[in-house]
């Protein structure tokens, strides 16, 4: 909500709470036990929580108390935005939904671009313009990896949509500037209507992605091993240079046993990720908007792992940079 005060949801209706900046930390009743998902402050005081299938969670006073209340003629519940504490969307088996007095009444559902999907992602700037994309990746018919008709936006509240090739994870500045990432970092103005490829680096995916404005956009990198039961992340930053071009810079923990989850941050410099490490929850600060999440003493190791020749139809060869615990 601001550097100093963090809440984190979890399992078993975990909500945690902490005024100084994450060194010691309350755990408030949630009034349930359901699994925590989303979370969402649209003001300092007001927030909301998806819970379980269809239950919303609000607080009036910062996460200090809890209510919730299930949503009548929904069984799940896959994305949501809050426009501000009145205002709220969600995208539900039924479909796309919205309240404009705080949940107390919802909207009959329309149709939402990418029904039925799984990876949904929303991002609404009022009460007919907004965003929703999925993070599953599309294939041509010719095998390569592409993006395609993963990224929808509506001017009608979800009457009628444009479809975007792009895919999320995507953050959005305003209704027409906003980025996503697919291998690289991606730049869409006018609402859709221009792609730029912004920063010339390799990564197939981003966990999350954050836009601190146009010039600054943070992301967590996503590198599984092989058999995609552990991973090693790593946070990445772009930075946009004199000339307009983003320059990449990552930040790695080459670890096998990082499991970084979700990503934000509360101005500039002040930054949370949270995840597991080693089998424990854990939070990584950042304090600088420079590397002070990551202890590790190795830097912009990009390509820690190898794998060629790509294609292949025989033999493949891997070749590992660094000795990893596992």
């Amino acid at each position: 909500i601001t550097p100093d005060i963090v809440i984190i949801t979890g399992a078993n209706g975990t909500i945690l709470k902490s005024t100084d900046a994450g060194t010691t930390w309350q755990q408030k009743n949630s009034g349930t036990d359901l699994y925590l998902r989303e979370i969402q402050f649209p003001t300092s005081k007001i927030g909301y929580v998806l819970a379980g299938g269809n239950t919303l969670l609000k607080t009036k006073d910062a996460g200090e108390t809890w209510t919730q209340f299930p949503i009548e003629n929904i069984s799940a519940i896959d994305a949501m935005s809050c426009v501000n504490e009145d205002l709220i969307f969600l995208n539900t088996d039924k479909g796309l939904i919205k309240s404009e007095d705080s949940g107390v009444t919802w909207s009959a559902p329309v149709q939402s671009a990418f029904f039925g999907e799984h990876g949904i992602q929303m991002q609404f700037f009022d009460r007919n313009t907004g965003f929703v994309g999925i993070d599953e990746l599309g294939y041509l018919d010719n095998g390569d990896q592409h993006w395609e008709n993963r990224l929808a936006k509506t001017t009608d509240a979800g009457r009628s949509w444009q479809i975007i090739d792009a895919i999320a994870p995507f953050h959005f500045l305003n209704e027409n500037l906003g980025f996503y990432n697919f291998q690289k970092l991606y730049k869409i103005t006018n609402g859709g209507d221009q792609i730029v490829d912004a920063a010339g680096y390799s990564a197939r995916t981003l966990r999350k992605i954050i836009a601190i404005d146009e010039n600054t956009i943070w992301g967590i990198r996503d590198d599984r091993a092989l058999n995609y039961d552990t991973s090693s992340q790593g946070i990445i930053k772009f930075t946009k240079n004199e000339t307009g071009e983003y320059v990449a810079k990552a930040w790695y923990d080459n670890s096998f046993d990082i499991d970084m989850t979700s990503m934000h941050f509360a101005n500039d410099n002040a930054g949370y990720i949270i995840g597991r490490a080693f089998g424990k929850n854990k939070l990584w600060k950042n304090t600088t908007g420079s590397n002070a999440g990551l202890n590790t003493s190795e830097a912009d190791k990009v390509n820690l792992v190898k794998i060629f020749p790509n294609p292949t139809s025989d033999k493949i060869n891997v070749q590992i940079d660094n000795q990893f615990p596992k």
